[in-house]
């Protein structure tokens, strides 16, 4: 088994302990500002980390914005998407952080990584590795807080499919 890997399940593991202290304190009913913190805070250094390398680089600063407004825009989304998921489906809203991390990773962060491989400017594994680690860890902090799904109105099904008709 590989370091990486060995590290990754320690993460989740801690993040799960962390997490479960945490509700012991707070309780579920800041599940909402922790997962604002949760999604922003991992991006917010990693996007950093990445548009100081590519300025200081000689990477174009218009690139660099392109990069930093899609991500921005894809973690506003994320955090209103989660928020929004949080009464109704709590633990999809828990499993934002993976998604967000998955949807940067393959969309804006491939793009500028590409670009700027082809202008000869290398970044580091570690940072993105760190990245990711993170987001699995922000999630494990978030399980324990999921709230839980609504009850559903009295004679409706939680699927949300309509009855076929007989």
């Amino acid at each position: 088994m590989s370091v990486v890997t060995r590290l990754g399940g320690w993460l989740v593991a801690a993040g799960v302990v962390v997490g479960l202290a945490m509700r012991l304190v707070l309780g579920r009913r800041r599940f909402g500002l922790l997962l604002a913190w949760a999604l922003a805070l991992p991006w917010l250094l990693h996007a950093g980390y990445v548009s100081v390398r590519a300025l200081t680089g000689g990477f174009s600063a218009w690139g660099v914005a392109a990069f930093l407004a899609v991500g921005a825009g894809l973690t506003v989304a994320a955090v209103m998407t989660g928020r929004r998921l949080t009464r109704a489906r709590g633990l999809l809203a828990a499993l934002m952080p993976a998604a967000l991390g998955v949807a940067y990773g393959m969309g804006p962060f491939l793009l500028l990584s590409l670009a700027l491989m082809r202008a000869g400017i290398d970044l580091d594994i570690v940072p993105t590795a760190a990245y990711a680690g993170a987001c699995a860890f922000a999630t494990a902090v978030l399980l324990p807080f999921a709230p839980r799904a609504a009850a559903a109105p009295a004679g409706s099904r939680r699927s949300g499919w309509p009855r076929r008709r007989r």
